[in-house]
């Protein structure tokens, strides 16, 4: 209640937009590990450092979760999305055709500056469509600092195109590499694409591009229910042993007032 009523006066003076109050929690959690969907690698530890008890850890976060989720449906609040972060494994999906001689319709993937207005602006067209359920209006700016910029780790970026940018091809996906808070840690990776695109044509222009960061190497990223296309695909993958979830995170939210 107290809560409630500092919402009710910051958004009677117009410092923030809705009295709306969110919570965030993980129902299932397990350590990242070197391998990306090698659960038994997971639970050896990083080097020099005890093996990981995953299975104590993911007893302790369901007994939290559990107590938590009660504690919020009694408060009035709902469940509005759901947000996991998933390892895939390197060769977990078939690699599509690169244009060149040989396959001069093939896809057209490019490397992009993370300071690039273009990858920019596709980054938060992208936000703002995925964000929809909690809409923000993300501005080119704001999506710069926080996504792209020096001090969110951004490392570098590729774009999947539908023609070599020189001819006018447009960016049809994304990949945005982030440092990982652990040097053996699969690269941690935002994906994205044009919402302008259909379901199927975003369904394949993700696969594409994932394939082509996993051809090798292992990755973790954040999806979403509202990324419906890279959601598809990476259940997809987890019903084939080629992903895994390292945490599964929920989204409550609270607007009695309707404000």
């Amino acid at each position: 209640a107290a809560l409630r009523g500092l919402a009710a006066e910051a958004h009677a003076a117009g410092t923030i937009p809705t009295t709306a109050l969110k919570a965030r929690f993980a129902k299932d959690a397990l350590v990242p590990g070197v391998s990306g969907a090698d659960p038994q690698t997971d639970a050896e530890g990083p080097a020099g450092q005890p093996p990981v008890d995953t299975e104590a850890v993911r007893s302790q976060t369901a007994a939290l979760a559990a107590g938590t989720e009660a504690f919020l449906v009694a408060e009035g609040f709902t469940p509005v999305q759901r947000s996991r972060r998933v390892a895939i494994a390197p060769g977990a999906i078939g690699l599509p055709d690169v244009r060149g001689e040989e396959h001069p319709d093939g896809v057209v993937l490019e490397e992009a500056s993370t300071g690039s207005v273009e990858l920019t602006q596709a980054v938060t067209a992208f936000y703002d469509a995925v964000h929809a359920w909690d809409p923000s209006t993300l501005s080119v700016g704001a999506a710069q600092q926080l996504l792209l910029g020096p001090a969110t780790g951004a490392a570098g970026a590729v774009v999947l195109r539908d023609a070599p940018k020189a001819e006018g091809g447009r960016i049809r996906a994304f990949a945005v590499s982030y440092t990982p808070e652990r040097q053996d840690a699969p690269a941690d990776v935002l994906v994205g694409w044009d919402p302008e695109l259909g379901q199927e044509d975003a369904l394949q222009a993700v696969a594409d591009l994932l394939a082509l960061l996993v051809a090798q190497y292992p990755v973790q990223l954040e999806v979403d229910e509202a990324m419906a296309p890279l959601e598809r695909i990476v259940d997809g993958l987890i019903g084939g042993n080629a992903a895994r979830t390292l945490v599964d995170t929920y989204v409550f939210v609270d607007d009695t007032t309707g404000a």
